[in-house]
């Protein structure tokens, strides 16, 4: 990491517009962005660090782009459950395919939509939604053009409210709680799932092997 700070002229600027180019903050990032990536051990993160399952699962995966061409990270909240292993283990997936795209495309933006569809209270961890915004907002610079939030059930409304608390001024406008049938303002309805109201019935994956998977079974068809 310490190496390509110095020779990457791209990941530097990332970091000053991250901070509105105010180099005092931007090396107090730069600092504590280092010590995460260190603690968690974000460089030992590879495909092999995880089950094939969770690879199959559809809980995390990157599909299509939104109306103004970013890339679009999904998140089902449906497939995910309290438990601490399980919790861990998600995080470090996300934190891999965060990873993987800020490497290869460094400098351009993304979309995350965390699909609350089908969620319930034994699906949703606050400490997880915590994580998944400090990713951006305090570890990868300059990378999050919004995050749309899908459907929040109102037995879940509490859980945000105090996770919107959490957030600063400045890290509330990056989040959007929309309703599926306002999601054809970002996206157009050719790169939506069916159940989000969209003409997609299937995904492609292809973090281990390629596959086609429907998203409503979740059965593997070729």
């Amino acid at each position: 990491d310490i190496e390509r700070i110095k020779t990457d002229d791209h990941l530097l600027n990332a970091y000053l517009e991250h901070n509105k180019f105010d180099i005092e903050k931007a090396v107090a990032f730069l600092h504590t962005s280092l010590e995460w990536r260190k603690s968690f051990n974000v460089k030992e993160l590879s495909a092999s660090s995880f089950p094939q399952s969770l690879h199959e699962s559809n809980v995390i995966f990157f599909y299509s782009r939104d109306k103004t061409g970013h890339k679009i990270l999904h998140l089902q909240s449906v497939k995910m459950k309290k438990d601490s292993a399980y919790s861990d283990m998600v995080k470090r997936f996300l934190v891999w395919q965060i990873e993987q795209e800020f490497r290869a495309n460094m400098g351009k933006r993304i979309v995350v939509l965390l699909d609350m569809c089908g969620a319930g209270l034994a699906n949703v961890d606050i400490n997880f939604i915590k994580f998944l915004i400090s990713c951006f907002a305090a570890n990868y610079p300059y990378m999050l053009e919004y995050l749309l939030i899908v459907d929040l059930p109102w037995i879940l409304s509490a859980v945000w409210q105090l996770v919107k608390k959490w957030l600063t001024a400045e890290q509330q406008k990056f989040v959007l709680v929309v309703k599926q049938h306002e999601l054809p303002k970002y996206i157009d309805k050719e790169s939506l799932f069916i159940h989000l109201g969209g003409t997609v019935g299937f995904v492609f994956l292809c973090s281990t092997s390629l596959k086609v998977i429907d998203l409503i079974t979740n059965r593997i068809l070729k």
